[in-house]
């Protein structure tokens, strides 16, 4: 299951925004395109830690400079489709089966409506739909905890530089698994990884590991608070760069064709290393949606890179947002989505069904991605996309 599109109106600083997604999305735009508010939307609705959100007062939207002309509506519209046809009908999904909706191209799929309304006296009312595919409401029972399982089916991790995390408070932080367990669990996940047959030691995989769990203390969001923090595998290589070297070649080894049993270890590891870092429990089923802040502001272009490959070989849909030519020169131009703030909503534009003629993908594949990965960046930001689908230099 991915989420295929999110529709907003009026939520904080965006008017109106269709955004259709893919497997990996990569978002780029101007300064004040409404990234922050569809980050905090989906950060808000499907994280795995909170209980169901409630809108407040200061999440309708208002003209810039008119603070009086808040609006008294918004709505969220959340569309879910199923990976494959007949993809619903799994063990996973079972408990959802009143929200499916069949829809023409033979995919089920479930709209997942939140509005808000705002009296005049300042309360806040929210309320939490499911729709058919003509947008009438279904009737479900328990709509509250239908949400709530499809929350802990699809969570949203929120990855971001720890720079501008707040600190979450104490107590609020499950407990932490303990350290040799998790440990051992570690241990098992490098073990499985190195049955493949390549010339790759156990201690250059620990590195390689040494290197993730580097990775997500010095970069990733650390919500746990002080005495959640517990630094697993802390022990610093005497050459660090070395570390990065043999994740890189993790990397390359996970990516060759027939290694779909070795990314479900990676998944394994990754939600293993945010569990033992005090961050959160994921459901047993959970295919977490990543979204990816700006991975650039402080790792080095190197590191970015090999994150970036790592990041790629989980089986997990993925939202990112970036300016960076070093980040887009990684990226295929299809999944590059540009968003443009106009007058009465916020513009998304991607390549079409159509994608590239042979020589144009050429070009950009060479020329201008590996090449001038910059002058992507602006050629992007400067011309964009006409509606057919097809971008313009």
């Amino acid at each position: 299951m991915i989420l295929e599109r999110v529709e907003i109106v009026g939520f904080r600083g965006i008017n109106r925004l269709s955004l259709m997604l893919e497997q990996n999305n990569v978002l780029i735009g101007e300064n004040a395109w409404g990234k922050s508010s569809l980050l905090d939307a989906l950060t808000l609705l499907l994280s795995p830690e909170l209980d169901l959100y409630h809108f407040v007062r200061e999440d309708f939207w208002f003209p810039p400079g008119d603070i009086k002309g808040r609006e008294h509506h918004l709505h969220i519209i959340l569309t879910f489709r199923e990976t494959q046809p007949g993809r619903h009908r799994v063990r996973r999904y079972r408990a959802l089966e009143a929200c499916w909706s069949p829809c023409e191209d033979d995919f089920h799929r479930i709209f997942y409506r939140l509005e808000g309304e705002c009296g005049a006296d300042g309360s806040v009312m929210t309320l939490r739909s499911f729709l058919n595919s003509d947008g009438q409401p279904l009737l479900v029972e328990n709509i509250n905890d239908q949400v709530r399982h499809l929350v802990r089916l699809m969570p949203v991790l929120r990855l971001r530089d720890a720079r501008f995390m707040r600190r979450i408070r104490n107590g609020t932080v499950p407990n932490v698994p303990d350290v040799e367990v998790t440990a051992r669990q570690l241990d098992f996940l490098a073990r499985e990884l190195a049955t493949r047959p390549q010339n790759l030691t156990d201690g250059q995989i620990r590195q390689g590991l040494s290197a993730m769990v580097q990775l997500l203390e010095h970069y990733f969001s650390e919500q746990g608070a002080g005495q959640a923090r517990h630094r697993l595998m802390r022990r610093r290589s005497q050459n660090e760069q070395r570390s990065w070297r043999y994740l890189d070649i993790i990397n390359r080894m996970i990516d060759k064709p027939g290694s779909r049993s070795h990314r479900v270890i990676l998944l394994g590891l990754f939600s293993t290393l945010l569990q033992a870092k005090g961050t959160l429990r994921l459901h047993k089923d959970a295919r977490p949606l990543l979204l990816v802040e700006d991975p650039e502001t402080r790792l080095h272009p190197i590191m970015l890179s090999v994150a970036w490959q790592l990041l790629n070989l989980l089986p997990l849909q993925r939202i990112a947002t970036t300016n960076s030519g070093e980040l887009l020169s990684l990226t295929p131009v299809e999944h590059v989505v540009r968003l443009v703030r106009e007058s009465s909503r916020v513009a998304a534009w991607r390549l079409g069904p159509g994608g590239l003629s042979a020589e144009d993908g050429r070009r950009i594949a060479f020329h201008i991605r590996f090449n001038r990965a910059s002058s992507l960046v602006c050629a992007l930001l400067a011309t964009g996309g006409r509606r057919d689908g097809n971008l313009g230099y």
